[in-house]
């Protein structure tokens, strides 16, 4: 008896393993197919990815690949230090992974960089929609939303910004399990998910994913009634696996604090922060009208009439999307109330000017003063409505019928995203 029960275990571990594994190359194609125009040279990359995220990826490449890692860069403002710059990516392991394949990266090659991003990205926030939901569809509906949708699309033109992105759910899974077992060796992991992602240089991220992590630490301490030490060991789970983040990206971080203090930028208002880059309620019908701003006009500068620039503007989520997470609002789901939380927090934060929650975390929460841009949190915002979707979307699959349906609405919010 035992024996079966084992078999069929593992059975169903394989079954899973083999799964997940589809899921994997699912996700793989549709990278793929959407940046085939690019890496057909039919499309190209604009802005800050072409003229900076671009050239210094091109740099890191090109002397890693021959032995060396450039810490001071030669070329540019008569000489600056390399390492202390934040978004060149030069402590980022991916990068040199890359260099060892194309070396010196070309401007024709990028597309492969973006391709393998989309695709891990699509991939991490599918893993945690499934640790949520327990539910293959539901979480590949939660993986194509964070990684198809308004964000990141937006921000393809900002490449170290979009790149960080697709690591963000990555770090929130790693968390939530350190989080549960409060044993060190998967705390240590959740801090390495977070080190490891700050070395890609995107400080407002950076801020952004530590506010989250926060907020759930703050969530598994208050959602149940608990005993003092488990109080005590969640606490201190979380304050290490923060530490040892820190630790394992030092090698960027006390350079570029160095550094850092040189610029303007450290002066930071909080009117420069906000006043050119807060929302306004009328950006939100962005996400069920993807031309909302004119952002897909053939001369988008022309016709643009967004709040705030016009690559941070696209907000595209989706009819579909929307009617699972307003069913998730109505259903009982473990860490619910930490993503309508958290995303609520980066949904007022993103109205900068607006409401009261911008100023008071650029006030009181460390390191937001030096987050230009109030707007751009609106990528958390992203990561929890793309696993409160996935909710919404187990809840349905699990009545009767809508399992017949289920790939069918699959296929449907796709498109529609991937369409768009």
């Amino acid at each position: 008896m035992l024996k079966k029960s084992i078999m069929r275990k593992s059975n169903s571990n394989k079954t899973n393993y083999l799964r997940h594994l589809m899921v994997l190359f699912v996700f793989l194609g549709i990278s793929l197919l959407f940046f085939w125009p690019f890496i057909e040279g039919r499309l190209s990359f604009v802005w800050d990815t072409r003229v900076f995220g671009f050239a210094n990826l091109h740099m890191v490449t090109k002397f890693f690949s021959k032995g060396t890692l450039l810490l001071w860069n030669p070329f540019d403002f008569s000489g600056y230090p390399f390492a202390g710059n934040i978004e060149v990516g030069l402590f980022y392991p991916i990068n040199w992974i890359f260099s060892l394949i194309f070396g010196g990266i070309t401007f024709g090659e990028l597309a492969w960089y973006f391709v393998f991003h989309y695709w891990i990205g699509a991939f991490f926030a599918y893993l945690l929609c499934l640790k949520i939901t327990k539910n293959t569809l539901a979480a590949f509906i939660g993986g194509i939303i964070y990684a198809y949708s308004g964000y990141a699309l937006g921000h393809i033109s900002h490449m170290g910004q979009d790149i960080m992105y697709m690591w963000v759910p990555l770090v929130f899974l790693a968390y939530i399990i350190a989080l549960e077992k409060r044993e060190w060796i998967y705390t240590l992991l959740a801090g390495t998910s977070f080190g490891f992602t700050i070395l890609i240089g995107h400080y407002n991220t950076s801020i952004y994913i530590l506010l989250g992590l926060f907020v759930l630490s703050v969530y598994k301490l208050v959602n149940k009634k608990r005993t003092k030490t488990e109080l005590k060991k969640i606490a201190l789970h979380s304050v290490v696996a923060t530490i040892f983040a820190l630790l394992i990206s030092a090698i960027l971080v006390l350079p570029v604090a160095e550094l850092a203090f040189q610029s303007n930028r450290s002066t930071l208002t909080y009117e420069q922060q906000s006043e050119n880059w807060s929302l306004n309620i009328f950006d939100l019908a962005g996400f069920v009208n993807p031309n909302h701003n004119h952002v897909l006009d053939d001369s988008p500068l022309d016709n643009f009439n967004g709040s705030v620039d016009i690559t941070q503007s696209y907000f595209y989520i989706g009819l579909l999307p929307l009617l699972f997470i307003f069913v998730a609002l109505f259903s009982k789901w473990r860490y619910k109330w930490f993503f309508v939380t958290f995303g609520a927090i980066c949904l007022f934060a993103a109205f900068g000017k607006y409401t009261p929650i911008n100023y008071i975390l650029f006030k009181l929460f460390p390191g937001f003063s030096k987050a230009r841009m109030a707007v751009q949190i609106m990528g958390m915002f992203y990561l929890s409505i793309a696993v409160i979707a996935a909710m919404g979307a187990k809840f349905i699959f699990e009545k009767k019928y809508m399992r017949i349906f289920g790939l069918i609405i699959v296929l449907l919010a796709v498109s529609d995203i991937f369409l768009h």
